[in-house]
């Protein structure tokens, strides 16, 4: 497997993280290993809160991401152990970027592939997931992912790296509107939001909500599986791991969560 030394990346990130990297870093892609694809998998398995498993759109094209795409599916590795993955997708926007579509991750996802299809040259990449494995979190490889997003973004001529980012705080406040949330700083003028704060510092603009970056609808028994809640009336729900409340039908039998994230805005640098 074609693989490199991570020790560039780890020096542009350090500003952001002073804690140790493994040793023995290497990145790669699913492009020098397909079969790595099952590793990766297994790695994202549970990462996420269980009903995000369940989005439709995600779902349909997530094979067919890394069958097109495999270049920019990143991959971590502590010697031969995959420990972290950042995926991508190259795609087309013209527009401005304080305009990107409340679509969020799942109009990048299908803009991607359908641009893909119809031969769109694309001209930026959407970063829609970074997971680290449990026992390196903490480790400084999220900013050092970030820096490797905005790296291939460049090596591939495209100029900026967009991304629908899910703040790691917002479920403790589920009943805060995002727009909200993304307006809480310390005194230091940076976001209350960890996860915010390492893309300001690594030089991200925020541009503000993406208000239904994935919607997740199911039956309320499927809810009650994924959320081992009850819904005994209809109404607004939070539930584990949730941005915001879910919707609950209890007479259609019908819940539908919609996840607000935040877009960010990189310039492509290798």
């Amino acid at each position: 497997m074609k693989r490199y030394q991570a020790s560039r990346l780890i020096a542009n990130a350090a500003r952001v993280s002073q804690t140790m990297h493994p040793p023995d870093m290497r990145i790669g892609s699913l492009a020098d290993d397909p079969g790595l694809q099952k590793q990766m998998e297994t790695l994202t398995d549970r990462a996420w809160p269980p009903f995000l498993y369940h989005a439709p759109l995600p779902g349909k094209y997530w094979n067919t991401i890394h069958a097109t795409f495999p270049e920019f599916q990143r991959l971590f590795f502590d010697g031969d152990r995959l420990i972290a993955c950042a995926n991508m997708v190259p795609l087309r926007y013209d527009g401005a970027f304080e305009d990107l579509p409340p679509g969020g991750l799942e109009w990048g996802q299908t803009a991607a592939v359908e641009g893909a299809g119809s031969g769109l040259v694309p001209n930026v990449a959407m970063g829609f997931q970074i997971v680290i494995a449990p026992q390196y979190r903490g480790g400084g490889i999220s900013p050092l992912a970030v820096v490797e997003m905005k790296r291939v973004a460049a090596a591939a001529g495209l100029t900026h790296v967009i991304l629908p980012v899910r703040p790691v705080w917002k479920e403790r406040h589920p009943e805060i509107p995002m727009q909200d949330y993304i307006g809480w700083h310390r005194a230091d003028g940076l976001p209350v939001d960890p996860w915010l704060r390492v893309h300001i510092r690594l030089g991200a603009r925020m541009v503000g909500p993406c208000p239904a970056s994935t919607i997740v609808p199911g039956r309320l028994a499927d809810w009650r599986e994924w959320t081992g809640l009850t819904f005994p009336v209809t109404g607004r729900y939070p539930i584990p791991g949730g941005l915001d409340l879910l919707n609950v039908d209890l007479e259609a039998d019908h819940g539908v969560y919609t996840e607000p994230n935040v877009w960010m805005v990189h310039e492509a640098r290798s």
